[in-house]
């Protein structure tokens, strides 16, 4: 009985474990991208971020594949998507954020981010598979929370104050739902 309670209470730790390590990685991702932009030292945040996702896709070596294709589908893409914003004018960056990319091009700590993002998709395909609306809310409300964070850390400059940031949703709504329609395409074989 004794036993039982303890394999049970072991079996209690370890799912609490898989559940908050990965959300501490992914919140420590995100102010390593912020604090490494402040401090000029861009290259800070995607240092972290690759160790994260390092971490990520060697948790379970029978799904790297289709993990590494979600970030590099969801790196590229956020990487041209966020340079058309830029370039179109709708957001700028400062540029002591930068490191190695030259304006109009995103700096590497935003697609950093996307790839943060990105390493926790796996981990919800399931949950959010075919819900649209919410993946379009999620990317909508979160655009909002990521972008009015780095205004007020003098990271980045919107266009048009609040109107900036209901453009850059729309362009993040239908993009976390196409990130979920290419995982659940990636992931098939958890819905047999």
């Amino acid at each position: 009985m004794k036993q039982d309670l303890n394999v049970r209470s072991h079996k209690q730790v370890e799912g609490i474990a898989a559940r908050v390590v990965p959300l501490a990685l992914f919140i420590i991702g995100i102010i390593a991208c912020y604090q490494g932009a402040l401090r000029e030292i861009g290259w800070f945040g995607p240092t972290v971020v690759g160790l994260i996702v390092l971490y990520e896709i060697t948790r379970n070596k029978q799904v790297i594949k289709p993990k590494l294709y979600i970030l590099l589908y969801v790196g590229i893409t956020g990487f041209v998507m966020e340079s058309i914003m830029i370039g179109l004018g709708i957001y700028s960056v400062v540029e002591s954020s930068r490191w190695l990319l030259p304006s109009p091009l995103a700096p590497l700590w935003i697609v950093a981010l996307w790839v943060n993002y990105a390493a926790r998709v796996p981990a919800f395909v399931v949950r959010f598979r075919g819900k649209h609306l919410i993946n379009f809310i999620i990317g909508f409300v979160f655009a909002g929370l990521v972008y009015r964070s780095a205004t007020s850390l003098g990271l980045v400059d919107l266009s048009w104050g609040w109107g900036t940031l209901a453009i850059i949703g729309l362009f993040w709504g239908p993009f976390v739902i196409t990130i979920y329609l290419v995982a659940e395409r990636q992931f098939r074989f958890l819905f047999k």
